[in-house]
């Protein structure tokens, strides 16, 4: 989960080999994330 606008955060997410799948508001209150995910392999 990451803040809209954390350029850096969703860069380092991208690194590490997630993907994004948008943005939820069901968790912290509502509050809008972007959510990365990483999928496994195998």
């Amino acid at each position: 989960m990451v803040m809209p606008g954390n350029d850096a955060s969703m860069a380092v997410a991208r690194r590490l080999g997630m993907t994004h799948v948008g943005i939820r508001t069901d968790w912290y209150g509502g509050e809008e994330l972007e959510t990365f995910v990483l999928r496994a392999t195998g």
